[in-house]
Order: structure tokens, then sequence, then C-alpha cells
């Protein structure tokens, strides 16, 4: 009886264990080129070496949650790196992945790119390994 039970206990605590830690896929296909574009961005923010960024977050045309951002390093202010961020994402014109994110354990990425080599626009997937 008491190794039933323990058996029990075990099973449930396992169960639990796993509800609680979603098992990520690898995902079918990157969100597409008229996806991201369509979805824009929601923010800009500098870094502390005064890149731009533009950012969204959305499923856009998948099932899985994507962070999506692309980057300015030549603008001056908020204002003209908003500006370049948006006319660089019209001329988004090809996306390659998915990859696995690089030292992420289920995570993963894919490149947009443009005719301009110094343009950097990426979507990646969240991994939730703590």
């Amino acid at each position: 009886m008491k190794s039933k039970l323990g058996a029990l206990s075990l099973l449930i605590l396992l169960s639990q264990t796993s509800l609680a830690t979603p098992i990520r896929v690898e995902p079918v296909a990157c969100p597409s080129l008229n996806a991201i574009k369509s979805g824009g961005v929601i923010s800009i923010e500098s870094d502390r070496f005064f890149r731009w960024r533009g950012t969204n977050f959305s499923k856009y045309d998948t099932d899985v949650e994507w962070h999506f951002s692309i980057y300015e390093q030549f603008a001056k202010t908020e204002a003209e790196a908003l500006s370049k961020v948006k006319a660089n994402l019209k001329l988004l014109s090809h996306v390659d992945g998915v990859f696995p994110l690089p030292g992420e354990k289920n995570a993963w990425v894919c490149n947009y790119f443009n005719e301009n080599p110094q343009v950097v626009a990426i979507a990646w997937t969240q991994s939730y390994d703590f």
C-alpha cells in the first residue's frame, strides 16, 4: 500500500512539473515578410553605444510568440531613428531561418535582410529554460 501511495505521489509530482515547464519545439516557419512589415515597430530605444532598436512582439502569422528587432546605427535622435527604422522595415526583402539561437536551449531565430548590408533585423523566440 505504501509503495502504491509513493508511486502515485511521484506520478503527481512529475506530472505537475511537466505541466509547469512547456516543451518547446522548433517553429515550422519564420514570420513572413508581410507579417513583419505590417506589424511594424511598437517601441524605439537606444543602447549604451547609441545604436537604436525598433521592436515588436507578436505571433505574427505563426503559432509561436516572436520578438522582433530592427537596428539603426547612424541616427542622432529618436525621431530620426524611428523614421529610418520604418524605412528599412519597408525594404526588407528576404528572410532566412529558422535556426537554433546560439547559446540558448529551445530558442529559435530568423534573420531578415534588405539591400543595405548594415541593416540588422531579427526575430527570435524566447527560451523558457531557466
